[in-house]
């Protein structure tokens, strides 16, 4: 038995089947701008190379580089200043300025060292027995007087004998523990202040 449909049912059927084949599937998303920077791995980041990042990101890393290379710096040379000044006090003092504290330390700390050790040589006094044993730390957030770098800095002369002209015994060595200021002198880093106190133990 034929059975009419009613127009607007047809109407509504023919509307359907256009929609569904007159339409297109979307075009993929517009793949994003490749990143214009790399940056190295950090440490505790998961990358493991160097990967893409921003503008801000590069920005921010190469300030920690500089920084962590700048620290580097400092602490190459406090270790050659402290080895200067050491083999100096064990073989007597001095009362001229060497190379290497002229290469490393910049007034006032410069004249502090030369008085010292010019006490020492005038006196005939020399230190014998163990070296000290350095250790130092980067004080983030401790400057003076414009300084780039302080380093928080712990020599430990427990051992050391302080012998007179004379080879009696003045006295045994104790810990210093310092904080010295860095900063650049014609473009040269060089330590310019510095300030200690003695203790029994280094405190790091």
């Amino acid at each position: 038995m034929y059975r009419r449909i009613p127009a607007l049912a047809v109407a509504a059927l023919v509307f359907a089947l256009f929609a569904c084949t007159a339409s297109s599937p979307s075009p993929p998303p517009a793949s994003l701008p490749p990143l214009p920077y790399t940056c190295p791995p950090t440490p505790g980041s998961q990358f493991t190379t160097p990967y893409p990042c921003t503008s801000a990101e590069h920005s921010v890393n190469n300030e920690r580089l500089e920084r962590d290379a700048l620290e580097a710096e400092a602490i190459a040379l406090y270790q050659r200043f402290a080895k200067e000044v050491t083999r100096l006090e064990w073989s007597g003092g001095t009362t001229a300025m060497t190379p290497e504290l002229d290469a490393t330390t910049e007034y006032p700390l410069k004249g502090e060292v030369l008085e010292y050790l010019s006490d020492q040589k005038n006196a005939g006094e020399v230190l014998k027995g163990p070296e000290p044993r350095l250790s130092w730390k980067v004080l983030k957030d401790e400057r003076r007087e414009g300084s780039l770098v302080t380093l928080r800095t712990c020599e430990d002369m427990r051992g050391a004998i302080l012998h007179g002209s004379d080879g009696a015994e003045l006295g045994r060595g104790r810990v210093v523990v310092g904080k010295r200021y860095f900063k650049r002198f014609d473009g040269v880093l060089k330590i310019f202040f510095t300030s200690l106190e003695r203790t029994d133990a280094c405190p790091f």
